[in-house]
C-alpha cells in the first residue's frame, strides 16, 4: 500500500506548519491530506479529550494531536508520529538561546522573577515564541545553573506557581532538592560536557 502522510493547518499563521509538510510530501510524491484547525475546534474537542485521557497534561499540543490522529484513523490503520524531532535536533526556540544560558546564571533570582511579573502583566498576541512570550519564559530561567534553565524555561509554572498549588509534603521535598537534575534522578553533571548535553543526559 502507498504511504500517506497527515498535517493539522493552523489558522494562526506562527504555528502553521503544513507548507512545510506539503514540501516533504511533495518532494517523497506521497499524498498529504491536510485538515484545517479553527479556534472553535479547541474547545468542542477538549471534552472529547478529557473522557479519553487517564491524567491531567499541561500540553496544548494534544489537541492537535488528537485531531489529526482522528483524520489519519479515516485512511490508515497503523501511524507514526513525528514528536521527539525537536528534542532530538534541538528544534524549540529556547535552545537556539543556549548560548545565554551561562551569562543568565550569574544574575539573582529575583531579577528574574521580577522580569517574570512585569511581562506576565503585559498583554501580547498569541503567536508562536513571540518575543515577549521568550522574554517571559526564559526569565523563568535567570539565576538558575545552566543544566536547570531549559526545564525552566519550557516549564507552565514558575517557582511561585509550585509553592501556590503543591501540598506541603511534596513543597518541603522539592525545597530540599531545588536542583532538578537531583529531583529527577539524582545525576551528577559532567561539566566537560556541552550546554546542550548537560541538560539532556
Amino acid at each position: 500500500s502507498k504511504i500517506e502522510s497527515f498535517t493539522i493547518k493552523m489558522d494562526n499563521k506562527s504555528y502553521d506548519e503544513s507548507e512545510f509538510a506539503n514540501i516533504v510530501s511533495n518532494h517523497l510524491k506521497i499524498k498529504n491530506h491536510t485538515l484545517l484547525l479553527q479556534e472553535k475546534d479547541l474547545l468542542s474537542t477538549l471534552s472529547d479529550i478529557e473522557e479519553k485521557i487517564d491524567e491531567p497534561l499541561n500540553d496544548p499540543s494534544i489537541i492537535p494531536t488528537y485531531l489529526v490522529s482522528k483524520l489519519a484513523r479515516k485512511h490508515v490503520k497503523v501511524a507514526l508520529s513525528g514528536d521527539g524531532a525537536d528534542e532530538l535536533f534541538s528544534g524549540y526556540s529556547p535552545f537556539k538561546h543556549i548560548n545565554i544560558m551561562k551569562l543568565l546564571s550569574f544574575f539573582p533570582k529575583f531579577s528574574g522573577e521580577l522580569l517574570y511579573k512585569i511581562f506576565n502583566c503585559i498583554s501580547y498576541k498569541d503567536n508562536y515564541m513571540g518575543t515577549l512570550f521568550l522574554i517571559k519564559q526564559i526569565s523563568k530561567g535567570i539565576g538558575y545553573q545552566t543544566n536547570q534553565q531549559i526545564f525552566r524555561w519550557m516549564s507552565s509554572f514558575t517557582k511561585n506557581d509550585i509553592d501556590k498549588i503543591f501540598l506541603n509534603n511534596f513543597k518541603d521535598i522539592y525545597k530540599k532538592n531545588e536542583n532538578v537534575i537531583n529531583l529527577l534522578g539524582n545525576e551528577k553533571i559532567n561539566d566537560e560536557l556541552s550546554i546542550h548535553d548537560q541538560i539532556t543526559q
